[in-house]
C-alpha cells in the first residue's frame, strides 16, 4: 500500500511539473482577459471531466456574474447552449478518451462566434483543434482512473487571476456573497445563534 501511495503522489507531482512548464503565459493572460470581458462564460465538461467543469464554474461564480455550467442531466445540452454568441466565452474540458458531446459543443460554440478555451491534455486533442486558446494539463497515472491534480491546479490559477483582474469588483462581490451565506446559514456553526 505504501508503494501505491508513493507512486500516485510521485505521478501527480510529475504531472504538476509538466503542466506548469507547458503553460504559455501570454495565452494565460488572454484567457483571463476574455473571461473578465465576456457577456457569459459557459463551462463545458462531461463524464469524468464534469467534476473539473463543476469546480471551475463554482469558483468563477465568486467573481463573475454570468457563468453557466453546462449540466449533463436531462439531455438538454442544445437548449443550454442555444443563446451562445460572439461576446461569450466557452471553456471546454475533456481528456482521453475525449467525450464526443464536449467536442461537438465546443465546435458549435466556435461556429457561433464564441471565444473557445480548451483545457485538455495535448495539441493533438480534438478540443485543441477547434479552440482559440488551449491549455494542456498532464493527467497520466499508472492507475485505473485519470489524475486531475494538475488540471485542478491550472483551474485554481485561472480563477485566482480572474479575481485579481476584477480587483475591487471581486471584493464587492465577495462581500455580497458573504452576506448571502449568513442570511441562508450556508456554513456550519457551533454558536447558539447559528
Amino acid at each position: 500500500q505504501r508503494s501505491v501511495l508513493h507512486d500516485v503522489y510521485a505521478g501527480d507531482m510529475e504531472n504538476l511539473r509538466w503542466t506548469y512548464q507547458n503553460v504559455n503565459l501570454e495565452d494565460f493572460g488572454k484567457a483571463v482577459e476574455a473571461m473578465v470581458k465576456a457577456r457569459v462564460v459557459y463551462v463545458i465538461g462531461l463524464r469524468s471531466s464534469y467534476c473539473l467543469a463543476f469546480f471551475l464554474a463554482f469558483s468563477l461564480r465568486f467573481f463573475l456574474e454570468n457563468v453557466r455550467e453546462v449540466r449533463p442531466h436531462i439531455c438538454d445540452l442544445p437548449e443550454q447552449m442555444v443563446s451562445i454568441k460572439d461576446r461569450d466565452v466557452a471553456i471546454a474540458i475533456s481528456f482521453p478518451r475525449y467525450t464526443r458531446e464536449t467536442v461537438e459543443l465546443a465546435m458549435k460554440a466556435k461556429e457561433r462566434g464564441a471565444f473557445v478555451i480548451a483545457l485538455t491534455d495535448s495539441p493533438l486533442s480534438p478540443l485543441a483543434r477547434c479552440a482559440d486558446l488551449s491549455f494542456f494539463a498532464r493527467c497520466e497515472l499508472t492507475s485505473f482512473v485519470e489524475s486531475f491534480g494538475a488540471a485542478l491546479s491550472l483551474i485554481n490559477a485561472l480563477t485566482t487571476a480572474v479575481a485579481l483582474a476584477k480587483n475591487r469588483a471581486a471584493l464587492k462581490r465577495m462581500d455580497a456573497l458573504e452576506r448571502s451565506f449568513a442570511e441562508f446559514r450556508t456554513f456550519y456553526s457551533d454558536s447558539a445563534d447559528g
